[in-house]
């Protein structure tokens, strides 16, 4: 027996005595002296064109796929006026002057106080304030007083 197809898809053997196409219709079956040797389309089933239409044909629905709504672009003014409002940190000069009176990089004062030399250059900007231990720690090396060194504390 041979398989034939209906428009493009596959019909398939169901028992022994008939054809049947995957989407349940268009394939008639073809008797010769009362026994089965073939099928031929009959055109009833509408050849899908892509897997979603095949598989919408096939099931008798398909549920495309939600659009995503672009992201609104609130965000950039509210940035914009976020950094027109936001003061920056002083910079603590005096920790800047001490330090390089004393020839010492950030790296090595890091190394005297147990911190990073990245933690030192934090600190000199103002974007991290220090732990009381490393407070103490700076204070001792630079040998000025803590109100000096931070005065924004």
């Amino acid at each position: 027996m041979q398989k034939r197809t209906c428009n493009g898809c596959r019909a398939i053997i169901r028992k022994h005595d008939y054809f049947i196409c995957n989407l349940g219709k268009g394939v008639a079956p073809i008797f010769t002296d009362d026994v089965l040797v073939g099928a031929r389309p009959t055109g009833m089933c509408l050849k899908p064109t892509t897997y979603k239409e095949y598989m919408q044909m096939l099931t008798g629905r398909y549920k495309p796929k939600r659009k995503r709504k672009p992201k609104k672009e609130v965000t950039e003014p509210i940035l914009d006026e976020l950094r027109k409002i936001k003061v920056p940190a002083p910079k603590r000069i005096r920790m800047i002057s001490e330090r390089r009176a004393r020839r010492l990089s950030q790296a090595k004062l890091g190394q005297l106080i147990g911190c990073s030399a990245s933690f030192i250059g934090h600190l000199e900007t103002g974007r991290s304030n220090p732990s009381a231990d490393i407070a103490t720690k700076l204070v001792q090396v630079l040998e000025v007083s803590f109100y000096d060194l931070f005065p924004d504390l």
